[in-house]
């Protein structure tokens, strides 16, 4: 007989003796004695209970994973909203998930007990719990605290800031907030002044100033009695108060945000930058500073940031602003540079960009311009830079077509292998982009080409396709545009006009014979004469021809000059031009920014 099948019938039997024993005796039982049976029975379950879950397949896991299970559902499982710079009035400490975990079994439960990180991130609506986390289940170990100032400044709760300041040596990170709600200045003195030699995060969220003025005075305080030398990231939103006049030699991430309008000047940020020569991402949001800067605010040497990654000046911050400041900056060409700004004067030269370090080594180039809203992408092998914003009123509704004439002075035109161009623009201004272009290889054109020329001439289309046709003279004659173009795309935009059809395919033509004659013939042309949102198209000559016959038309017509000919034939396999992306996670890897503070496109 098999001992394990014995043993698993002598206990059965036991079992079915106590309870008929129960059955017969119990109405003689005292009270007493039920309690012990009972406490005795309830022991057994637990015990039994305790040999099911140890040979669960989930509790086959070692401790090591299981405490990176926790870890995920603490930390990772969703954005805590108390590490938000967007944080709201009754935003606290989610602990429930964490709770929930040491409530599933007892090997769990001493799991996570024994781990003091998971019970590190903490904050003050419940006292009792901040004891319990605080001095029982993370102790020794580092704590992450996040203070409402409202709440603790409107309850009058001096046991919430006496603990704090019990603990505040063991702070790696503080993350303090003010409220929505909150519109007059509330005292702050005694977290100034708290004891945090081993803070490495530290945002201050909706700090309104003590006096609201126009502009409102900016100064630097000393922090946390001057110790903030690991300080690896800190986030004020918004300035004036919480700067800090400390040294920040280990801080490598800065956001700051101006709200409110403030008499900082250019030399005053450039010092405070100074002081943290290790930053590695820059952001500043709502930039903006008094127009009256004269050559007294400027660094008598420019500030050197020789390890940033990322700077962005976001939230329509101020052009102007944003370019007195990277002016003075020396920073590698590798940096991700983006600026979402307001304010382009396009006939202004304040509004020119210098040729910055992440721009000079530019190979691809994408300009977007959408009546009075502009996107420029600019990239390098290791470098980008982006530019979103909108034209200036004062701008006369040049949309941009003055500041376009400045774009090589701004960027190398000359290195370019890469141009999209989406805009609505005559076509003489792409034609003068193009002549700096002549190591173009790959063009694509998102153009209006129902406008024509001011002076009456020709379409932008065909002055383009002209202008690509000439070439120069002698043995070897080369074309005068773009002499290393192989792969060009264009795409109409919408327009009320009615397109004459006929005159950009004879313009096509003559251009790809022209480049044919000067050996130095276009490889690829994709095209789309369409707009498939019409059911009928007109034509010269002709009445409401179908779609279909004006693609057999450019078809005909173009195949034998091309070594590939793309013509879409339906909405669905309309051309749509490539969209630059950047990975800018970096930017949140302390802190959750406000959606309008995200780098993105228009």
């Amino acid at each position: 007989m098999d001992i394990r099948n014995s043993y698993e019938d002598d206990i059965a039997d036991l079992v079915d003796q106590a309870h008929r024993i129960l059955d017969a005796h119990q109405d003689a039982m005292s009270l007493s004695s039920l309690r012990s049976s009972f406490k005795k029975v309830n022991g057994l379950k637990a015990t039994l209970a305790e040999r099911i879950n140890s040979r669960m397949l989930v509790n086959g896991l070692p401790n090591e994973l299981l405490i990176e299970v926790f870890k995920y559902v603490a930390f990772e499982g969703g954005s805590c909203p108390t590490l938000s710079l967007n944080v709201g009035d009754n935003a606290k400490v989610q602990t429930r998930p964490l709770l929930s975990l040491t409530h599933v079994c007892r090997r769990w439960r001493r799991t996570a007990l024994a781990y003091p990180l998971l019970w590190r991130r903490i904050d003050c609506h419940n006292l009792e719990q901040f004891r319990e986390f605080a001095v029982q289940r993370s102790y020794p170990g580092p704590i992450s605290l996040f203070i409402d100032v409202r709440r603790i400044h409107d309850s009058g709760d001096t046991d919430a800031l006496r603990l704090i300041l019990e603990h505040s040596d063991r702070l790696y990170r503080l993350d303090i907030a003010y409220g929505l709600e909150t519109r007059e200045h509330v005292p702050h003195s005694g977290l100034l002044d708290l004891q945090c030699p081993d803070l490495e995060c530290l945002t201050v969220n909706r700090c309104s100033p003590a006096a609201v003025q126009s502009p409102i005075p900016v100064s630097r305080k000393s922090l946390f009695c001057g110790g903030l030398s690991r300080l690896r990231a800190l986030a004020i939103a918004p300035i004036p108060d919480w700067l800090p006049a400390n040294p920040l030699p280990a801080l490598t991430h800065l956001y700051l945000s101006f709200y409110w309008y403030t008499d900082l000047r250019t030399s005053f940020i450039l010092s405070f930058l100074r002081s943290a020569p290790a930053l590695e991402m820059l952001q500043l949001s709502r930039f903006l500073m008094p127009r009256a800067d004269g050559p007294e605010d400027l660094a008598s040497t420019p500030v050197p940031l020789s390890r940033l990654k990322y700077i962005l000046f976001s939230r329509s911050s101020d052009l102007e602003s944003a370019l007195a400041v990277l002016s003075q900056l020396v920073i590698p060409e590798s940096a991700r540079t983006y600026l979402d700004c307001i304010n382009i004067h396009s006939e202004a030269p304040s509004s020119v960009l210098p040729l910055l370090p992440p721009t000079a080594n530019t190979r691809t180039l994408t300009v977007y311009i959408n009546h009075t809203a502009l996107e420029l992408v600019a990239e390098g092998r290791d470098s980008g830079f982006w530019l979103s914003g909108w034209e200036s009123p004062d701008s006369n509704q040049d949309r941009f077509t003055t500041w376009l004439t400045h774009l090589p002075v701004m960027f190398p035109l000359s290195r370019l292998s890469y141009l999209q161009l989406q805009l609505e623009q005559p076509g003489s201004v792409i034609v003068q982009i193009l002549r700096e272009t002549v190591s173009l290889t790959t063009l694509e054109l998102g153009i209006a080409l129902f406008i024509e020329e001011p002076d009456g001439g020709e379409d932008s289309l065909v002055q383009i396709c002209r202008a690509l046709s000439e070439g120069s003279g002698g043995t070897e004659p080369l074309p005068h545009l773009c002499p290393e173009l192989r792969v060009l795309t264009i795409r109409p935009y919408s327009s009320d006009s009615k397109p004459v059809y006929t005159r950009w395919r004879e313009a096509i033509h003559s251009m790809l014979c022209a480049r044919i004659r000067l050996r130095r013939p276009i490889h690829r042309l994709a095209m789309q004469p369409v707009d498939f949102r019409r059911a009928y198209l007109e034509i010269e000559g002709k009445q409401e021809p179908s779609v279909e016959e004006v693609l057999a038309d450019y078809y005909a017509s173009l195949a034998d000059h091309v070594h590939e000919l793309v013509l879409p034939c339906s909405r669905e396999e309309s051309i749509v031009f490539p969209r630059p992306r950047a990975d800018w996670d970096e930017v949140e890897r302390y802190w959750t920014i406000h959606d309008d503070d995200r780098p993105e496109l228009l």
